[in-house]
């Protein structure tokens, strides 16, 4: 029986950019930057079995929309996790 697993941890930072073009002469909206961390995880046990696991955003940042000096809004869109099986025929 093969036994393996691999993990990924992966982290990645947006700067800052537009998220809705001023009107009338008003400044543009921007998403402020964002940083992310992510989480991978594969186990196969044996030749047909697969388990998974998958966290997302786990820093979960505020993300933050401004207008000039102004906020405009801000929101977390929270954790997500997930885990799967599968199996090779």
């Amino acid at each position: 029986m093969r036994i393996w697993a691999s993990s990924t941890l992966l982290f990645n930072a947006v700067g800052a950019r537009i998220a809705e073009v001023g009107a009338q002469g008003a400044p543009d909206i921007y998403e402020e930057a964002v940083p992310r961390l992510e989480l991978v995880a594969r186990q196969k046990l044996g030749d047909t079995l697969k388990l998974g696991f998958k966290a997302t955003n786990l820093i979960d940042p505020e993300i933050r929309y401004t207008q000039g000096d102004r906020l405009v809004s801000r929101l977390r869109t929270g954790r997500k996790f997930s885990v799967s099986i599968g199996a090779d025929f």
